[in-house]
């Protein structure tokens, strides 16, 4: 064992003694954080899913569209 190694981690844990003398701060922390993450997660599930039907809807709208048509758009 270095003696660089054990004096890292002595100010690794005197940084973060509450932490070892109080779990509770973290748990609490970590519950806020966790559900933040959830909701940011479902925000981009529900836009994932938004943006998936209006492609849909558009690639069918594409395919319906006679060639003619599509040159058109392409030309304009």
């Amino acid at each position: 064992m270095a003696p660089k190694n054990i004096h890292n981690w002595k100010i690794a844990f005197l940084s973060n003694a509450e932490l070892a003398m109080d779990p509770s701060k973290s748990v609490s922390q970590y519950k806020e954080d966790n559900a933040k993450l959830k909701s940011q997660i479902e925000g981009y599930a529900k836009k994932v899913g938004q943006l998936t039907l209006e492609r849909d809807f558009l690639e069918r709208k594409l395919k319906s569209l006679e060639l003619s048509d599509m040159k058109l758009m392409i030309d304009s």
